[in-house]
């Protein structure tokens, strides 16, 4: 008789475990599909990734027709450009071209910025969104309010002026359109004693990649300064295509 009690005994113990198990994993089921503490409700909040993955090569982005109008008398192998020095060909990649010529020394910069979220909630896209809008204020340029979703950076007030050497009209440092999401260019003239150089630097992000276009000029006859006309047209050429090439 005590064994038989016993017997049952143990019998129960193990019926109340197994239902106090299923108990339990049930709970836990129901707290992961409502999306309180669980995965489900963590990958909710997830930020979608950037619309671009990878970067492409800087030194073969330029087509070589494009390069030799843009670098008068420049010799051949001036055409294959220097990459820039990076540690992270996945983040950031950049070239370089030189060509001296009897109009004054030519240089071409390009620099590609993948640009990689770290705010929970914050996509890569608006990421690069707000950090662009952000270089442009720095420099004195607003851009168009209603581009991206992003904040949009510093308010007016603490926007820096235009510097007296930049050049007026519509030459001026300013915003662009249809080139990428949105787009600046700005130009600085430096004049000394032995010569002149103008730097036309044009700007724009495509979904989350930055793309800044470098077009200078360097002259060593003080009488004479870089016009902005053909540095900004310049630029404006490599800009375009680049852009064409990130929204393919």
């Amino acid at each position: 008789m005590q064994r038989r009690v016993t017997a049952a005994r143990a019998a129960l113990a193990v019926a109340l475990s197994g239902a106090v198990a299923v108990s339990c994993t049930g709970s836990l089921t129901g707290e992961d599909t409502a999306g309180g503490n669980g995965a489900a409700g963590a990958a909710s909040t997830t930020a979608a990734p950037g619309s671009h993955s990878v970067l492409p090569e800087p030194c073969g982005a330029v087509p070589e027709s494009t390069l030799s109008g843009l670098l008068p008398d420049a010799a051949p192998q001036a055409l294959d450009g220097e990459p820039a020095l990076t540690y992270d060909i996945g983040r950031r990649v950049g070239c370089t071209w030189r060509s001296p010529s009897d109009a004054g020394t030519h240089r071409l910069e390009i620099d590609f910025e993948r640009v990689v979220s770290y705010v929970r909630g914050t996509s890569d896209d608006d990421q690069a969104a707000q950090d662009f809008r952000r270089r442009a204020a720095d420099l004195g340029i607003r851009l168009d309010p209603r581009e991206g979703t992003a904040p949009a950076g510093p308010p007016p007030e603490r926007m820096r002026p235009v510097p007296s050497d930049a050049p007026a009209g519509e030459f001026a440092p300013r915003a662009l359109e249809g080139i990428g999401n949105a787009a600046y260019v700005d130009d600085r003239l430096t004049t000394t004693q032995s010569g002149a150089r103008r730097d036309v630097t044009l700007a724009f992000h495509s979904g989350n990649v930055i793309v800044t276009v470098r077009y200078a000029q360097a002259v060593t006859e003080p009488a004479r300064s870089p016009g902005s006309a053909g540095l900004q047209e310049g630029a404006t050429e490599v800009a375009r295509h680049l852009a064409e090439r990130f929204s393919s």
